[in-house]
């Protein structure tokens, strides 16, 4: 089974993330632990259970990576520790890690502007044909994931600033053949042609022009 469904349990929670760094730098023992979590509630979780449940998620993520990183995110400014996290949770997440690998970077190649909803629930019908076993938590997310926006993958790729520094200038795209994939779970492909366009043309009409007299 490659998908699990950890990562609708919870967001980055860096702030959290922040809390269990320290307590792996500092190396506590399980009591110290319990304590920190339960009876100090240093995490600010409305219940006990769910301290517990949100610090097992965060620790299962840390403990994959190294004291550098726990270092980085105990420490580091809001960005540094977001992205820290946000490493953390794909290499701990094979759905988070697969959504970008597959569905971000192929939006960072046509330069979209946005990342829709629609492409995380079209990324969900698409991982059932690669991991038939997954479980019907994940395919059953997606209502809650509408909900809260902390935990779907496009808000989490948004919190951490990706879609802020692209800027691309204004340019003419040749005609050209471009290959899509169509059909049921977008399996079959096509080439299909692509007209030759102004790409970013609202850039272009902002360009001043009048002054000749």
């Amino acid at each position: 089974m490659r998908y699990h469904a950890d990562l609708t349990a919870g967001s980055l929670k860096v702030p959290e993330s922040r809390v269990v760094a320290d307590l792996l730098l500092r190396g506590v023992d399980e009591q110290a632990w319990k304590d920190a979590i339960v009876t100090q509630n240093l995490l600010q979780a409305r219940n006990p259970a769910t301290a517990i449940r949100v610090s097992r998620l965060i620790r299962k993520r840390l403990e994959l990576m190294g004291a550098d990183l726990w270092q980085l995110i105990k420490d580091g400014s809001a960005v540094v520790a977001a992205h820290a996290a946000l490493a953390a949770a794909v290499k701990h997440s094979f759905l988070l890690g697969d959504f970008f690998d597959l569905v971000v970077r192929d939006q960072y190649r046509v330069f979209a502007k946005t990342l829709t909803n629609k492409l995380w629930e079209d990324y969900l019908d698409d991982c059932r044909g690669r991991d038939p076993d997954i479980p019907t938590t994940v395919l059953n997310s997606r209502p809650v994931a509408t909900r809260d926006i902390s935990t779907r993958p496009t808000a989490v790729v948004k919190s951490v600033g990706m879609w802020e520094h692209i800027e691309v200038i204004p340019h003419f795209r040749r005609p050209h053949m471009t290959l899509v994939w169509t059909g049921a779970g977008r399996k079959v492909p096509r080439l299909v042609p692509r007209r030759g366009s102004i790409v970013h043309r609202e850039a272009v009409e902002k360009l001043p022009s009048g002054f000749s007299g």
